[in-house]
C-alpha cells in the first residue's frame, strides 16, 4: 500500500510546520505562569520549547508541552496554544527539523546494483 502523504512533508507544508513550531515555542516562554514557577519548572519550560524550535523529540516535547499548558489553565486564557501543541503532536515536525534528519526515509533491504 502506498502512502498519499510523506511522514516529513517538505515545501509549503513543511514550511508551514516551521513556523508552528516556532510560534508555539514562542508562545510556551510566553505563558503568564511559567515566571511563576521555580527554577526547575522555568528550566524545563525552556527545553521544552528549544526542542520544539529545533524539532528534536517534536512529537513528545509538543505533548508534554500541551499537557503542561493544560495543568497550568492556558486553556482558559489561550486555547491556540493547546491547539497548535496538539496539531504538533498529530502532524510531526516537517522535513525541516532535525527529527527528519536523524528518523528521515531509510531503505530496507538490500539495494539493488543496476
Amino acid at each position: 500500500m502506498k502512502m498519499t502523504v510523506p511522514i516529513y512533508p517538505a515545501g509549503a507544508l513543511g514550511a508551514g510546520l516551521v513556523v508552528l513550531r516556532l510560534s508555539m515555542a514562542a508562545a510556551g516562554l510566553s505563558l503568564e505562569r511559567v515566571a511563576q514557577l521555580g527554577g526547575a519548572g522555568q528550566w524545563l519550560v525552556a527545553i521544552v520549547c528549544v526542542s520544539l524550535a529545533l524539532g528534536a523529540g517534536t512529537r513528545c516535547s509538543a505533548l508534554v508541552g500541551a499537557l503542561a499548558a493544560l495543568a497550568v489553565g492556558a486553556l482558559q486564557h489561550d486555547p491556540a496554544t493547546v491547539g497548535g501543541l496538539a496539531t504538533l503532536v498529530l502532524a510531526g515536525p516537517g522535513a525541516y527539523s532535525i527529527d527528519a534528519r536523524v528518523w528521515g526515509r531509510v531503505r530496507v533491504g538490500p539495494r539493488s546494483r543496476r
